[in-house]
């Protein structure tokens, strides 16, 4: 009884520090290390945009996947990097499925603008 107590305690626990509210970018306890929702002008060839929602930066390269993310919170490829944002934000990039190189470009763009 104790084991099945201990149990559902820790995983409620993990269920509910998964959730966090809905934070404008450059808000909260990474403070000004976050760029802005949407963002251009980077070295990188072709665009850069962040968006923070459901507790996540997402990193899109474009600015069509960043109009459609806005418009359904969703990306259909992406590579997650857990805890490797400011304050250990969980990280999600876009996939190109065409250009094996287009997370890695996003990457480190996401790294250089949130150094320090």
């Amino acid at each position: 009884m104790i084991r099945t107590y201990v149990v559902f305690s820790a995983a409620m626990f993990l269920l509910w520090g998964c959730k966090t509210a809905d934070k404008p970018a450059g808000s909260g306890a990474a403070g000004g290390a976050m760029a802005s929702a949407a963002s251009h002008g980077s070295k990188m060839d072709g665009a850069y945009f962040e968006h923070q929602h459901d507790g996540r930066i997402y990193v899109l390269g474009s600015e069509e996947s960043s109009k459609s993310f806005e418009a359904t919170k969703h990306v259909p490829y992406t590579w997650t990097l857990l805890g490797e944002g400011p304050a250990g934000v969980t990280v999600v990039i876009e996939v190109d499925k065409d250009d094996p190189e287009h997370q890695k470009k996003l990457l480190a763009e996401f790294q250089r603008r949130n150094a320090g």
